[in-house]
């Protein structure tokens, strides 16, 4: 699989694993945790470990966060 089918498998995710989100934002994988745990970025769990972020939802609320800052992204 090339780098643009990569791309498009990414781009047509519904939901990603915490790396793929990390890795499509160009930030570490921690900070996604904890924007996660910090209730900015939404998640589904599917388990104990396995936790998966929804792609639009989380898109969106990422650009809020940091459009905003941290007092009034929620």
């Amino acid at each position: 699989m090339d780098k643009t089918q990569a791309t498009q498998i990414d781009s047509e995710a519904r939901a990603m694993t915490r790396a793929s989100f990390a890795k499509r934002w160009e930030i570490s994988e921690r900070y996604v945790s904890i924007l996660i745990a910090d209730n900015i970025l939404p998640s589904i769990k599917l388990g104990r470990r396995c936790v998966r972020v929804p792609v639009a939802e989380a898109d969106a609320a990422l650009l809020k966060y940091t459009q905003h800052g941290l007092g009034e992204a929620k």
